[in-house]
């Protein structure tokens, strides 16, 4: 599959830096080996729909280049009105100070974003994803009294040292399906099933413009 990605851009654009791509994969415990298969082989991955620390723990040992924590569980931008009540700005927070403490090279990448409340308070992220109607409210004046979550550590308990569930998935199955009472294993199912009947509507979409 690689290879094709590499041949359109080149098609596009001669000569193209290929260490540019990072291919987003699903940060289930068979995407995290994956991601782990590319990144051996010099190809550059991000973790995506994260939603705890066990999946960011997991993302470092396979040496992932960026991770995406979504701070809104995936379905709010589905459903008009839906408003995530467990918003993982602090997840956030404490993925980035536990990589640092860990000296990692993955890169947090926040995502999921509904308002530029979120955005502010993610000053100091490595990284954000911006959707384009953020991005225009950004360009009007900032609001006062804006911190940042980032100016202040981590209130939450960070992993021990030496946590690692790289060679143990069962391990690593029972801890992430215990998070946040069972909510991350449900947020990281419901997101990939939404992203699956994105991907079938478009399958069948192009088999009937053929």
């Amino acid at each position: 599959m690689f290879p094709g990605y590499v041949q359109l851009f080149q098609h596009v654009e001669p000569g193209f830096d290929v260490t540019r791509i990072a291919i987003k994969i699903p940060s289930t415990w068979e995407g995290m080996m994956a991601c782990h298969t590319l990144e051996l082989a010099g190809v550059r991955t991000l973790a995506t729909t994260l939603f705890s620390m066990p999946q960011a723990v997991l993302a470092a040992e396979v040496g992932c280049t960026y991770i995406s924590p979504y701070v809104n569980e995936l379905k709010v931008h589905m459903i008009p009105g839906l408003v995530d009540e467990a918003k993982l700005l602090p997840l956030c927070r404490a993925i980035q100070e536990y990589y640092k403490s860990i000296n990692a090279s993955t890169q947090l990448l926040a995502a999921s974003l509904t308002s530029t409340d979120e955005i502010f308070a993610l000053a100091g992220a490595a990284h954000i994803t911006i959707p384009p109607n953020l991005l225009e409210q950004l360009t009007q004046p900032k609001p006062e009294n804006t911190p940042s979550l980032f100016d202040s550590a981590p209130t939450e308990e960070l992993p021990a040292p030496g946590t690692s569930y790289l060679n143990d998935p069962g391990n690593f199955q029972i801890t992430f399906s215990r998070d946040g009472n069972g909510s991350s294993h449900i947020k990281l199912t419901e997101a990939v099933n939404i992203f699956c009947d994105f991907q079938d509507k478009l399958e069948q979409f192009m088999k009937s413009a053929a």
